[in-house]
């Protein structure tokens, strides 16, 4: 067999390129690691050889020479790798595939991944102590000397030593999860299985802080107030009961300016403001994408003008938003400048150019609450994610919303998710 890191001469037009219809697969499984219906059918892969643009043709001008599997046992019909099972012990396998070119007899290896993505079942407690000859399942959690332990593993079983040694003694293999308290525990349980819940529905919920986004155009209420902010620091309207237990409605410009306020005490006309400019500083990541489509990790990264993680406070460019004032005088034509984001305080000046935009800034990225599954997953569809499976969900897990402009105008946000020590450059 020669190896796949081999070099020969081609013309451009002749070069010999292998593609995969689907190069990482992530099959859904029952909590016993058992594929769901259908799942199997859809792990599949077809292999397919181009010379430069052309495509040749399977079993006479190229033909799959063995596929070698780890983790995973794979089937082969022609051009078509199918997977047929995962090992008993593994969490995802992979096959790679060696293309033979005939007549040259020259070799091409390309990798099909499969992962499997283990449903967790609803938690349940058990309050029996600990014994070695005890069977724990996926999911079921433990009260060990004051701990909390969860077993976090699909096969049900135990560990050799009590889970607190084991968790001090096992770090990387343990299954067990400890939580210092049941409080710890509840916030997990509600995090995990609640909040991230497409719609809840429950009679009461008290909160501290409610937001509707983390980053741009959203509603937060946090106490009493109401705040409405648009894609600048400072909310552009309060709206709620203030220290005083009176009702206020006060309107704010994108630096935090106060334009006019509606109560308590009622419309103040001696606060009206002429026309203004306020600014915002965006690094272009990435540049619009044709036929209105979302944009990859590969866009964003080694694709974009500004690579996402490098965004500062220092990188990228001022723009400005027009205010038209707050005169009661001011026609909606009057207001048509405000869509727009400007180059220069000038109606007249160019508009921000197409792309996607982050805000320039050194602040830390939000971070995403994770179940430790080590699994892929997609917290939201549509995102951008590192890969195409998503994020592997382990801490840390972080978000961040980016913004699509178009003619000037704020046209899309998306937020994107990674996991920092996995992302390559």
């Amino acid at each position: 067999m020669i190896s796949a890191s081999f070099h020969f001469s081609l013309a451009p037009e002749d070069a010999i390129s292998v593609i995969l219809s689907n190069e990482s697969h992530v099959v859904a499984c029952a909590s016993d690691g058992t594929p769901r219906g259908g799942e199997l059918a859809k792990a599949n892969t077809q292999v397919s050889v181009y010379r430069g643009s052309i495509p040749i043709t399977y079993g006479i001008e190229w033909t799959v020479d063995e596929y070698v599997s780890d983790g995973a046992a794979f089937s082969r019909s022609n051009d078509v790798i199918s997977l047929t099972s995962f090992d008993e012990n593994s969490m995802g396998g992979y096959c790679d595939i060696t293309i033979m070119l005939l007549p040259q007899q020259k070799y091409i290896t390309k990798r099909f991944s499969v992962i499997r993505n283990i449903e967790t079942p609803t938690p349940f407690c058990d309050g029996e102590p600990w014994n070695l000859t005890a069977s724990y399942v996926n999911g079921q959690y433990l009260y060990y000397e004051k701990i909390v332990y969860k077993w976090s593993y699909y096969k049900a079983g135990n560990s050799a030593v009590n889970p607190k040694d084991d968790v001090a003694n096992n770090p990387t293999t343990t299954h067990w999860k400890a939580y210092q308290n049941w409080e710890i525990l509840a916030t997990d349980i509600a995090l995990a299985r609640l909040i991230k819940a497409s719609e809840i529905d429950v009679d009461t919920l008290v909160a501290k802080l409610l937001k509707t986004a983390n980053s741009g155009p959203r509603v937060e209420v946090y106490g009493s107030m109401l705040n409405v902010y648009g894609n600048f620091a400072n909310p552009n309207i309060r709206f709620g009961i203030n220290a005083n237990g009176q009702a206020v409605l006060t309107y704010y410009d994108n630096n935090g300016n106060k334009i006019y306020d509606l109560g308590p005490k009622g419309f103040d006309w001696g606060s009206i403001i002429p026309s203004s400019w306020s600014s915002i500083k965006l690094t272009k990541i990435c540049n619009v994408l044709t036929n209105d489509a979302i944009p990859s990790w590969a866009d964003v990264t080694t694709s974009a003008l500004t690579s996402f993680k490098n965004v500062t406070a220092n990188t990228g460019s001022v723009y400005y938003q027009y205010y038209a004032g707050s005169n009661p005088s001011i026609t909606d034509a009057d207001r048509v400048n405000e869509k727009y984001l400007f180059v220069d305080e000038s109606v007249n000046s160019s508009k921000i150019p197409d792309g996607w935009y982050a805000f320039s800034s050194s602040e830390q990225y939000l971070q995403y609450m994770s179940d430790g599954t080590s699994e892929y997953i997609k917290p939201e569809d549509p995102a951008i994610y590192e890969n195409a499976s998503g994020v592997i969900d382990q801490d840390p897990i972080y978000t961040y919303t980016i913004t699509e402009y178009v003619g000037g105008i704020a046209t899309r946000q998306m937020n994107i998710y990674f996991n920092s020590d996995l992302v390559q450059y």
